[in-house]
């Protein structure tokens, strides 16, 4: 029988590793390179598959039971959420989990690559975007303005002295 304590574990490095598919990508590559000594199945299960793989594979009864589907009847697969409530779904991690979650939000994107993958908030990668878009119009338009008024300088100097 599994414990809450370990399904919150197990749901805690879903969450984690596997929930996304760049999430997965990642630990896959991290995984094959052999950057990291795992040698637990499940672990690597858990990690890399998608959710309908684990309900295919895998006993509902590991998962807590907020997390489960029981819709299909039996023990419920796992029903992955894009938001988790940490008292009901982690009531013994869930202090550890907001941790972690307040550390990642405090990071900074150190180089301009990190700041243009950064979508932890939308709305601030939508405004640097259309500050670039809109900055490297008005610099290529400003540019071609500066073209313009020199050909209209040299045209007024030719006939300038064409007329003199």
């Amino acid at each position: 029988m599994v414990t809450g304590l370990k399904r919150e574990i197990l749901l805690s490095y879903r969450l984690i590793f596997g929930q996304h598919r760049q999430s997965r990508k990642w630990f896959q590559d991290e995984y094959k390179h052999k950057r990291m000594n795992i040698s637990d199945g499940l672990l690597v299960q858990l990690c890399t598959s998608t959710c309908k793989e684990l309900n295919a594979s895998l006993p509902g009864i590991i998962w807590p039971e907020s997390c489960r589907d029981f819709s299909r009847g039996g023990a419920g697969g796992l029903r992955e959420l894009d938001a988790y409530d940490l008292e009901i779904d982690f009531p013994m991690l869930g202090l550890r989990l907001r941790t972690l979650v307040d550390y990642s939000l405090r990071q900074n994107p150190r180089r301009l690559r990190d700041m243009f993958r950064d979508f932890r908030n939308p709305i601030q990668w939508y405004t640097v975007w259309l500050v670039i878009t809109f900055g490297f119009i008005a610099v290529v338009l400003g540019v071609i303005q500066i073209a313009i008024s020199g050909a209209q300088l040299a045209v007024a100097l030719e006939q300038l002295q064409q007329g003199g």
